[in-house]
């Protein structure tokens, strides 16, 4: 073991000598041996490879669970293994010799024993499930095919075709397409108290494939003998209440498949046994599910069900809070309400079915040659000899129209436009926002693509012609030919569907969505679809190497550069790492290297234009937001923006929703939504822009845009390492002219490595974003230095993650050490790790004492001078303290220490303390505060002293006044570090 290396081609020479159908607490312990050496995405690879050469054994999401829940220092280190392996004919090679495979000999007995654990597993599995079907059928002969559920009563839904058990419980048959009952699903009248499931299956019984039939379904067996008639229904669900609703509701029969991953078994087999149905789909819609994970099971399975099986799916609306399926719109609306929604449903598929397939009556002539028909037309024919006839046909010179005069004779092809295909009918998650997909060359041979809404059929559709003539299409501008345009869009009927979106970032936790592009959308094809055209601000030139080595690699030593371009990569981190939108400010004097920072953030995901500027309106920030979700916004010059609106900016970026808004009569508009990271730049933070406008800064403002200093304390402004160059201009000059030449490329390699370990995203970067978190902010921090170090750790270890993609040509820890000097340069800026709160509030009384320290306040051992200057709006009475902090009461006294002139060497011992008048106090000292918080605020900081028996405030005699009640505020005040 000395003189070898562990590296992962031995871990894989060595694996090879090792059965993957071991018991699963020994796979287990080789997860967790190949984890203490390589713990990161290369173990996991080794690990997943090794667990598929177990066949029909091999489960990936198991592998996956398994390999995120054992630990790396479980005690169990790499040895294990390759005493295992040796076990088994390995031999550890020297360090010149390369690792050993299975000689033929032992390969063959690793094979022959494979196949006879496999065969080992079907018969123990086989054996298990003859015994629960057993099991099955005893419990189904005792019960009671009559009795009362809880259950039913609560759901509001008939038995059809189960059975009671004793004590309430409701018994629910698991068959196959034979009738065989194979499981029992028992259902509890009530949820168990120990908060269990109250749906159990037999253990070791079969589920999957299987399901329970509510209604007659025989007469779906074979095609109706009528060819007219519309095929029969049948109808899927997940649960067996949602089925009885669907029935009772609609009459047909409905198959019960008991959950959503269920689904698509189900519907298999239930094509092969009835093939002319049409099979609906009936979805749970998984809202809450949505919001707190990012994916809707139940939409997700019932759409990629019914596509698998050429059907329909179809999804409750309406429903109430906290609902997910039919059986809650049952209960909430009435059964009118399911079988409205199905019944609709159904009708606009058959009818899409009709146009689609239907053949026209008039013929084309009598021995008239057809035209061909154009990709993405009918996709049915009536026969192989007379197929549907489509007036369109599509070649390399565009799309043409041939129509048929009244003698059936046909008429002289019409041009429309320039090839133009149809690839898809895309639609929204919610069932609505139907479109088109669209694809075609611009005259420089660029493939253009857009999902346009069908919405934009409506009307003379000026808006969408003018939006493909834009990219480049040419299209017949006479009436006649624009009006063939928009028929030849809505008759294609492309076999393929695709979910479209209006909002860009991640979808379904697995795919992230750009203008032109969706990457990861292998499961189900995503796509972009806006009404208007989207300025696509992600492009690219040159490459990543070039990037890394020309732009990232000059980032190395500057943490101000440095962590600026980390946040570019962690914006796509937000969602998986369960955090809230929030931002940076960098600030600064002109030409410190601010803008310089932000050029290189942006040159991550795209060119010039990536780089935003505040100079908008809000409505027109809410646009751009909503454009840059699940990513970083760049926003340059605040000054450029409203003092008035620029905090409320902050709060609408942070808070990831756009205004409410009224559509023309009155219903509330779908509000944007975005999720993202902000980076920002300025002369001035957004307290002192904010104050430019007389607006007072909250602190949850600042909380969600941490204002950095763009000075890195080395005299070079924002820089610290020049690598070679001249001076900071020449390096910031030198940079940017990079930065110029190459970008793009590593932000869409970064977005296709974060699709690619979706499985491992989440735990890893919430792991560590939460482990630097831990180093970098201060025990005892308040809530809210807690809440924006988690952002600053979040980026640092966002960058560290990207590091070791090989995304940015730093080394390791670069990344870290920024997060944490850009955090430490906040906390030393905002002064301290205590409440935003009380700090505004301390810095509040002690700017009002600074400001009308002289003016406002009476000297309190002149009160009886007539020489002594008169006090204008009187807030209060100062009273002046000697060294030893004694007051002064009257000027014998003060004539007697200091004389008539006090010289100044005398005057740098004394302070005053403050008697301030209550109304003034809570008025104008606390404006904006309440003045009880500000009080204890004080108190705590030793910078109030009440009376005895009093919480806060005084009744002293002021000279001059007499008793008043006012509060006293010692020279503490002026010593505390804000």
């Amino acid at each position: 073991m000395k003189t070898t290396s562990i590296t992962p081609d031995l871990i894989r020479a060595a694996l090879a000598h090792i059965p993957a159908n071991v018991p699963r607490d020994e796979w287990a312990r080789v997860a967790m041996a190949i984890k203490s050496e390589f713990p990161d995405s290369t173990g996991l690879d080794l690990f997943d490879a090794w667990s598929q050469s177990a066949g029909e054994g091999y489960d990936p999401k198991a592998t996956r669970s398994t390999w995120r829940s054992v630990k790396g220092s479980g005690g169990v280190g790499i040895g294990t293994l390759l005493g295992l392996a040796k076990a088994n004919g390995f031999t550890l090679p020297t360090a010149n010799q390369a690792p050993s495979q299975p000689d033929p000999a032992t390969a063959a007995r690793l094979a022959r024993e494979r196949a006879e654990r496999q065969q080992a597993d079907q018969d123990r599995q086989q054996a298990a499930h003859e015994l629960a079907a057993l099991e099955a059928q005893r419990q189904w002969d005792e019960a009671s095919e009559t009795g009362e559920s809880a259950y039913l009563a609560r759901k509001g839904v008939r038995p059809y075709g189960v059975r009671f058990s004793h004590g309430g419980g409701l018994f629910v048959p698991v068959r196959d397409a034979d009738g065989k009952m194979w499981n029992l699903q028992r259902i509890s009248p009530e949820k168990p108290a120990s908060g269990g499931p109250d749906k159990l299956f037999l253990k070791g019984g079969r589920v999957s494939g299987l399901w329970h039939l509510i209604g007659n379904a025989g007469e779906l067996a074979s095609p109706s003998p009528d060819e007219s008639a519309a095929p029969g229904v049948l109808l899927i669900a997940e649960g067996y209440a949602t089925a009885a609703s669907l029935h009772q509701a609609t009459g047909h029969p409905v198959a019960v498949a008991f959950d959503a991953g269920k689904l698509g078994p189900v519907a298999k087999a239930l094509r092969s046994q009835y093939p002319a149905a049409l099979l609906v789909l009936c979805g749970d819609d998984d809202l809450q599910t949505f919001a707190e994970r990012g994916h809707n099971p139940g939409r997700d399975k019932a759409t990629a069900a019914a596509r698998a099986v050429s059907g329909l799916a179809v999804f409750p609306q309406g429903l109430p809070d906290g609902g997910s399926d039919f059986n809650d719109l049952h209960q909430a609306a009435g059964l009118e309400a399911v079988r409205v929604i199905v019944a609709t449903a159904i009708t606009a598929h058959r009818a899409g079915q009709i146009n689609a397939n239907a053949a026209q009556t008039e013929k084309a002539g009598k021995g008239s040659q057809r035209p061909p028909r154009a990709p993405g037309g009918a996709a049915n024919e009536e026969s192989d000899t007379a197929p549907a006839f489509d007036a369109f046909t599509v070649n390399e010179k565009g799309v043409w129209h041939f129509g048929i005069d009244k003698d059936g004779q046909r008429k002289s092809p019409v041009w429309i436009c320039s090839r133009l295909e149809v690839e898809a009918r895309t639609r929204d998650q919610d069932g609505g926002g139907w479109g088109y997909y669209v694809a075609f060359a611009d005259p420089l041979g660029n493939v253009k693509r857009w999902a346009m809404p069908a919405r934009m059929l409506s009307g003379d559709g000026g808006e969408y012609r003018a939006t493909l003539l834009n990219m480049g299409l040419h299209i017949n501008t006479t009436a006649n030919a624009r009006n063939l345009l928009t028929q030849y869009i809505q008759t294609r009927t492309p076999e393929e569907f695709a979910s479209c979106t209006d909002r860009i970032g991640w979808h379904n936790a697995r795919a992230f969505v750009l203008p032109r592009e969706t990457i990861g959308d292998d499961a189900e094809r995503i796509v972009f679809q806006s009404d208007n055209a989207v300025e696509n601000t992600f492009r690219s030139k040159g490459t990543t190497d070039q990037w890394r080595e020309r732009v990232g690699a000059l980032c190395v030593g500057n943490s101000r550069l440095v962590f600026a371009v980390a946040c570019a990569f962690a914006g796509p981190l937000l969602r998986p790492a369960g955090m809230e939108s929030g931002g940076f400010h960098y600030r600064g004097d002109s030409s410190s290297g601010k803008t310089t920072a932000l050029k290189l953030a942006a040159s991550v995901y795209g060119g010039a234009n990536f780089l935003q500027r505040w100079r908008s309106t809000d409505n027109a920030l809410e646009a751009i937001a909503t454009q840059s979700s699940d990513c970083l916004l760049v926003l340059d010059e605040l000054a450029q923006i409203e003092p008035k609106v620029a905090g409320e900016c902050a709060y609408m970026l942070a808070n990831e929703q756009g205004k409410a808004r009224a559509t023309r009569t009155g219903t509330p508009r779908p509000r944007q939504a975005w999720r993202l990271l902000f980076l920002s730049a300025g002369e001035l933070g957004l307290a002192d822009h904010m104050a430019e406008g007389m607006k007072r800064t909250r602190t949850g403002q600042e909380v969600r845009m941490a204002d950095i200093p763009a000075d890195a304390g080395v005299g070079l402004g924002a820089f610290e390492n020049l690598h070679g160059r001249e001076g900071g201009s020449d390096f910031a000059k030198h940079i940017t002219h990079q930065a110029q030449a190459v970008y793009g490329a590593t932000g869409r390699a970064w977005l296709v490595w974060l699709c690619a370990h979706a499985d491992t995203l989440k735990a890893s970067i919430r792991e560590a974003s939460t482990a630097l978190a831990r180093q970098i902010i201060p025990e005892a921090a308040s809530g809210q230095v807690e809440r924006v170090g988690a952002r600053f750790a979040l980026v640092g270890a966002a960058g560290e993650l990207a590091t070791a993609a090989g995304m940015t040509g730093w080394p390791a820890g670069e990344s870290e050490r920024a997060a944490r000097a850009c955090f430490n340069a906040w906390l030393a800026a905002r002064g301290g790790t205590g409440n935003g709160e009380v700090v505004a509030m301390l810095r509040a009384v002690r700017r009002f004492l600074e400001t009308h320290g002289e003016g406002r306040f009476a000297m309190w051992h002149r009160s009886a001078d007539d020489h002594a200057p008169k006090t204008l709006q009187r807030a209060g009475v100062r009273r002046m303290l000697n060294a030893d902090g004694e007051p002064i009461k009257n000027n014998s006294q003060h004539g007697a220490e200091y004389g008539d002139r006090m010289p100044a060497t005398l005057g740098e011992n004394v302070s005053f303390e403050y008697f301030v008048f209550a109304e003034t106090f809570r008025a104008e000292m606390c404006q904006g505060f309440d003045y009880q918080a500000v009080c204890r605020a004080l108190v705590e900081h030793g910078c109030l002293t009440p009376d005895k028996g009093r919480p806060f405030d005084c009744k002293p005699r002021l000279p001059g006044v007499g008793p008043a009640t006012c509060y006293r505020i010692p020279p503490a005040i002026f010593e505390l570090a804000l």
